[in-house]
């Protein structure tokens, strides 16, 4: 018949020995839709401003995945309103930024024409933790192993030649880009997800797809409690101990944008406690508390009643 080729036989009989469960509809659609790519709606136009709008958008309330495996002491100092990060004014680095943001808005606006979207740059946080943040895509696939439509979060991710052959090679993501997806997974109860990388040099695409399994339960159980750390930090307004050598010759310090902030936090405020055990609340004997109220609200107590410090748990 007119029109069709070999690979695109090739894709429907899906007999390529492959893992990947995005990449072959994703080039199967481009082959039998190539010529749309550049023809936008209406509503596709919506949509992207829509993406743009939410893009823009963060919540600094909140602790972020993309940033879970960073030094503890900057996403504390992150969450504090009264720190600002030093401002980027390396053109090239502006340049990167710029050219990751757009390459979320090409592969989100492509899975949208694929009519696969449930959800994009949708806000997710949990009620008892401080992570939250924005994903990127969640889409419904119907996955080859038992022909159900499943939701599968995916995240989006540029990397240049080197590291994309390395990943390819050993199928083995980026820890940080893993911890995030799985965290996001978390928030979300989403049960797989995948992160889509772009090779920056060449536009080659490898997939990572990330189930929950007992690993996954592992990780996540690490880094929940290492938030609960922070998250008590950052309700007493003090810092946990600096995880790099504060020094212009180490790279992780170099890098970082909270690095004049954390050289000019006061020593009273820095919290060398191990941080080792995290305790639960204690439960509160309400009628007991009523009682002392009211006991104390009877004596006159003369002076001002300076509030008690509590030091984090060692």
């Amino acid at each position: 018949m007119a029109g069709k080729t070999p690979l695109l036989d090739q894709l429907k009989s899906d007999k390529r020995k492959t893992d990947d469960i995005l990449l072959p509809l994703v080039e199967k659609w481009l082959i039998e839709n190539g010529n749309k790519l550049d023809k936008y709606s209406s509503d596709d136009w919506s949509t992207l401003r829509d993406l743009m709008v939410r893009g823009a958008l963060r919540n600094p309330r909140v602790f972020s995945p993309s940033g879970a495996t960073m030094c503890r002491r900057r996403q504390v100092i992150d969450k504090n309103k009264k720190f600002k990060q030093i401002p980027i004014t390396d053109p090239k680095l502006l340049r990167i930024f710029d050219d990751g943001k757009w390459r979320h808005f090409r592969w989100q606006m492509l899975f949208y024409k694929m009519g696969i979207v449930e959800s994009m740059e949708l806000f997710t946080s949990l009620g008892e933790l401080d992570y939250g943040g924005s994903y990127d895509v969640v889409v419904n696939l119907k996955l080859e192993l038992n022909k159900k439509i499943q939701r599968v979060l995916i995240d989006i991710k540029g990397t240049h030649a080197s590291r994309f052959n390395e990943i390819r090679l050993t199928h083995r993501p980026i820890y940080s880009n893993k911890i995030q997806v799985a965290i996001y997974m978390y928030l979300n109860d989403i049960d797989i997800g995948l992160l889509w990388y772009e090779n920056k040099n060449t536009q080659d695409i490898c997939e990572i797809v990330i189930r929950r399994d007992k690993y996954f339960d592992r990780i996540i159980k690490k880094y929940v409690k290492r938030q609960k750390y922070m998250r008590r930090y950052a309700m007493r307004g003090a810092f946990p101990k600096e995880e790099c050598n504060v020094d212009e010759r180490d790279l992780q310090f170099r890098q970082c944008p909270q690095r004049n902030n954390c050289q000019c936090l006061p020593v009273n405020l820095i919290q060398n406690g191990a941080l080792l055990k995290v305790q639960e609340p204690r439960r509160i004997n309400t009628k007991k508390v009523f009682v002392q109220h009211n006991e104390m609200k009877r004596t006159k107590v003369k002076g001002k009643m300076g509030a008690r410090s509590v030091p984090l748990e060692k």
